[in-house]
């Protein structure tokens, strides 16, 4: 194992750390500009509820009783 003087390994330690600020860098202005695009969107977006945005929509047949549906798994072992 070789010697290394104080002043060189700070020096070593402070490039190891400044080579992940880099990545830590690019990551933070990533998260910053998914939330902008996030708040961007949320911000330039109509909102206007009207009955007809609220009904549930299935394939242009208007719905008939409750949103919720027993499901028979039956018919999915055999597709």
């Amino acid at each position: 194992m070789t010697y290394v003087p104080g002043h060189q390994q700070t020096t070593l330690a402070s490039e190891y750390f400044q080579s992940y600020s880099v990545v830590g860098l690019l990551a933070l202005v990533g998260v910053l500009f998914v939330a902008a695009a996030f708040g961007g969107g949320r911000l330039l977006r109509p909102v206007v509820p009207t009955p007809e945005k609220l009904l549930t929509y299935e394939c242009g047949v208007d719905p008939v009783g409750e949103g919720w549906a027993h499901t028979q798994v039956r018919y999915y072992v055999y597709a």
